[in-house]
């Protein structure tokens, strides 16, 4: 089989609460295997985030006023 890049996680939540952030996902398993995550922000602060393969959250408590989006991604050597 041809290995392939992985799924994007599932079932992905925010909480947003004064400067802090808590966000919650669920890794997808229907293709390649996760390397790692990166999550996206643009916005008032624009960057990426590498994030461990086996990280199912992320937490931050001083996020900048202002309005974000965040995408995350799931990685590996095949693509994300």
């Amino acid at each position: 089989a041809q290995p392939l890049p992985p799924a994007a996680p599932t079932g992905l939540v925010g909480l947003a609460n004064g400067a802090a952030l808590t966000l919650a996902w669920q890794p997808s398993h229907a293709r390649g295997e996760v390397s790692s995550f990166a999550l996206d922000v643009t916005g008032a602060a624009s960057l990426t985030l590498p994030l461990d393969a086996a990280a199912e959250g992320f937490s931050f408590a001083g996020v900048p006023a202002g309005t974000y989006t965040f995408a995350l991604r799931a990685l590996n050597a095949y693509g994300s």
